[in-house]
């Protein structure tokens, strides 16, 4: 059943046009124009310069019963059914769209429903794996698979990569020549708390020396995404040697496999007895210093940004700074039925020594199954809340979806923030 009969691109009005006619030359001449173009099709709207029309197009075939599109504009966990143009070999879908919005999209042609029960969404990550690529778009963003957990579905991928004129692009993330390199050094870890034992990366700037001089440091969650999926230590270099954040020592804490991730990084008590009991002290003897606790940031993205806002919360005596990319605030613990826990316990507890970084995507509005809540509604709800209480608190809404490709952005507006100019007092 289509969705929109009656299309706003341009172009896919002229092809339905001509394909009512019976014109011979409708839709070759259309494939023509995308192939010259590039895909998504991004056509401007008059008198709107803030947004334009983008449409995702796909060539079907005698098998193609129907296709979705994995886009920003469709959403976390959502599959954005396309319609076809009758006649035609050509599969659509356009949407209205701002000039900065950018991320990654898949197609899944002929696609399996996805279960509704799957509140955790890992069958619908797992779906990915039928997804391919727009071959129309030359652009695309590899992920790196995990060596140690070759199955784990947020990684080994690549998608088609949409990105508006406006949309950002910090240098920071590319390799620049001239610029000093850290090291990135592997270690293991094993946690009698959390019973097993997983990788800690170490990030140590160009120039460090064993010292027990204190230092800013980062603990980073979901320690492979940052090593594997962002060029973290790439960022950290151009930042450190353009002076936009002093010299900095990072601590990337492997989250193992999906499984392990959504036990840990949810209020997990072992996992507190982790960071305090092990992890720290595991840092001052490899490291050789003790973080203040002022100068110590937790990071994470989704249920890593959770985590982050949680042990910021119940350990402020030891982590004083927050950077929560997306994070998944929507979550209760087991046994509470109203979605928010999180937020509530800022309301309801004194203001702490925290500062805070915030952000979500503007397309992550979805909400699941009854009672739950969407990322962009329990993101601003947490932001109004730490308002209130007049926390240090920097927040941006990206035009984008709950996507690493978007958090490999923000992370460099995060750093700056959080370690830069420490007068800042937030937006």
């Amino acid at each position: 059943m289509p969705s929109d009969p009656l299309p706003l691109s341009p172009a896919i009005r002229a092809l339905q046009s001509g394909a009512r006619r019976n014109s011979p030359s409708a839709e070759s001449r259309f494939w023509s124009r995308a192939t010259r173009a590039r895909t998504p099709l991004v056509e401007p709207i008059p008198g709107d310069r803030s947004h334009s029309w983008v449409t995702y197009v796909w060539k079907g075939d005698s098998r193609t019963r129907g296709v979705s599109v994995v886009a920003p504009q469709v959403g976390w966990g959502e599959l954005g059914m396309l319609d076809r143009v009758p006649r035609t070999r050509v599969w659509f879908r356009t949407f209205k769209t701002r000039n900065d919005c950018f991320g990654g999209y898949r197609f899944v042609p002929n696609p399996p429903p996805v279960p509704a029960e799957d509140s955790s969404g890992l069958g619908w990550i797992r779906l990915m794996r039928m997804a391919k690529l727009d071959p129309l778009n030359p652009i695309t963003w590899h992920r790196a698979a995990d060596p140690e957990h070759p199955t784990n579905p947020l990684f080994g991928t690549t998608t088609s990569i949409l990105e508006l004129p406006k949309a950002p692009h910090h240098r920071e993330l590319e390799e620049r020549p001239g610029v000093p390199r850290g090291k990135l050094i592997l270690h293991r870890l094993k946690s009698r708390y959390l019973r097993n034992t997983r990788r800690i990366w170490t990030y140590s700037f160009p120039g460090e020396t064993r010292t027990s001089r204190p230092r800013p440091m980062v603990i980073f969650f979901d320690g492979f995404g940052y090593t594997g999926a962002f060029p973290v230590r790439t960022v950290l270099d151009n930042m450190i040697d353009g002076r936009q954040i002093p010299p900095v020592s990072a601590v990337l804490v492997d989250s193992l496999d999906l499984e392990v991730r959504a036990r840990e990084l949810t209020g997990y008590a072992p996992f507190g007895r982790f960071l305090v009991r092990e992890l720290l002290p595991w840092v001052r003897k490899e490291l050789g210093f003790s973080p203040r606790p002022r100068e110590t940031v937790l990071a994470g993205i989704s249920y890593g940004g959770l985590a982050a806002m949680y042990w910021a919360l119940r350990r402020p005596d030891l982590f004083r700074n927050v950077i929560s990319q997306t994070g998944a605030f929507s979550w209760s613990p087991v046994g509470v039925d109203e979605p928010g826990w999180l937020t509530r316990e800022f309301m309801r507890r004194p203001r702490l020594p925290l500062r805070i970084y915030m952000d979500v995507g503007r397309y992550e509005a979805r909400s699941g199954p009854e009672n739950e809540l969407g990322h962009l509604a329990a993101n601003r709800h947490l932001r109004d809340v730490l308002r209130m209480k007049k926390y240090p608190l920097f927040y941006q809404e990206f035009c984008g979806a709950h996507d690493l490709y978007c958090c490999r952005q923000t992370l460099v507006d995060a750093l700056r923030w959080t370690l830069g100019n420490r007068r800042a007092s937030g937006a």
